[in-house]
């Protein structure tokens, strides 16, 4: 018994060593030429955080509102600074951030299916999430980008999970900030609706529950992009 749990904690280890050692790689040993991060996704994020930090409603973001993560930013740079002097400061830090909310996700989908699936096939999802382009370009720029690996495994596990334990509060809550940060997650979101629904309709045969969840989807979507309320309409 002990070594098997001790073979399910060593394929956990693997994983986030190499996630942490590709980081690692591609931020401080080998990172990229400067003008790859004063032009582009980072020198983006980067300016409409410092707009965002002197006029919330002032950042312009066609794609997705990216309130939660502007807030973010703008906690670092009360940290860090608000000069263009201190980007990188401001670069590596949220970095850091990212890392760690990379690593907590992994850890929560890890503690939860490994009662459900077998360890190698979390494994193998894992490594193949991770061997995408979009999540290798995410370990070097900082922006909307490198939250998506988090925030799937997240929805993933608290979907799961609302289905067994019938509490939906997390998982709106997710859905918003998922949402709030990049419309990329809409089908995702929006397949979780309908999954709700379905679920409530055909299983629990409630419909309060289902109004109770898009309620409480619909106040923390409104909290997630309260600094910019006046803006969403447009």
């Amino acid at each position: 018994m002990n070594n098997f749990k001790t073979f399910k904690f060593n394929f956990l280890y693997i994983f986030l060593i190499i996630v942490i050692m590709l980081k690692t790689y591609l931020v401080l040993i080998f990172p990229r030429e400067i003008s790859f991060f004063s032009s582009g996704m980072s020198k983006f994020h980067y300016y409409n955080t410092l707009s965002f930090s002197l006029d919330m409603q002032s950042f312009r973001d066609a794609n997705h509102p990216g309130t939660p993560i502007y807030m973010l930013g703008y906690l670092i740079l009360l940290f860090v600074g608000n000069q263009i002097k201190d980007f990188y400061q401001y670069f590596y830090t949220h970095h850091f951030l990212i890392l760690i909310f990379n690593i907590y996700s992994t850890l929560v989908f890890f503690n939860y299916f490994k009662k459900k699936i077998e360890i190698t096939k979390i494994f193998i999802f894992l490594t193949i999430f991770i061997s995408s382009y979009n999540f290798l370009f995410g370990l070097e720029v900082v922006g909307l980008i490198p939250y998506q690996f988090g925030l799937s495994l997240f929805l993933i596990t608290y979907f799961i999970k609302s289905i067994y334990s019938k509490k939906n509060l997390k998982l709106a809550l997710l859905c918003a900030l998922s949402i709030s940060m990049k419309m990329t997650f809409l089908p995702f979101v929006i397949s979780i609706f309908i999954a709700k629904i379905f679920h409530e309709i055909i299983k629990n045969k409630s419909f309060k529950k289902i109004l109770k969840f898009f309620g409480l989807f619909s106040i923390f979507f409104l909290l997630f992009n309260f600094p910019i309320l006046g803006r969403l309409p447009k």
